[in-house]
């Protein structure tokens, strides 16, 4: 870049010689790489298993991200979660983070003869995605700033080259 952007008038003239594509792909670049911080935060925090044999690789699985242009409304939804993205790992990763109410099999409420109520429990709700999203907000942060800032002057070098700036 051959000088620093000085002023508000400066940026928004060269953003508008950019195009609405280029500062399309500013925005949601640095939003791809803060998600990624985040969905990883989110994977260290699952709890161990704690049923012998067991390990919560799957469940790790799970935890995805998605970064996409609204159609209609033309901004970018970004998110990064359960069940979120491509759907793998573990069909049930949801109930340790939400909980469950107490769970029975067979028949309930009916009398018949013979007829055996088992007791499976409950899953108590377990905040390991806040923690995830608590423990990565300021190093996601800095990251879309990071990469906001290169992406920006990569656009801006590409503008000079054409001639535009």
């Amino acid at each position: 870049m051959k000088e620093p952007i000085t002023g508000d008038k400066e940026l928004d003239r060269l953003l508008y010689q950019m195009g609405e594509k280029s500062v399309r792909k500013i925005a949601r670049i640095p939003l791809g790489k803060g998600l990624t911080v985040v969905a990883r935060a989110i994977r260290r925090e699952v709890p161990a298993a704690t049923t012998a044999g067991h390990k919560n690789k799957r469940i790790k699985q799970a935890i995805g991200k998605r970064n996409k242009k609204n159609r209609r409304k033309g901004y970018h939804e970004a998110k990064a979660g359960i069940h979120v993205g491509k759907k793998k790992g573990a069909p049930h990763a949801h109930l340790l983070a939400l909980g469950t109410k107490e769970r029975f099999s067979g028949k309930r409420g009916v009398v018949v003869r013979d007829a055996k109520v088992h007791r499976k429990g409950r899953v108590k709700p377990n905040d390991f995605v806040k923690r995830g999203l608590q423990n990565a907000d300021s190093e996601a942060m800095k990251r879309i700033e990071e990469s906001f800032h290169e992406e920006f002057e990569k656009e801006v070098r590409r503008l000079r080259l054409r001639g535009g700036a």
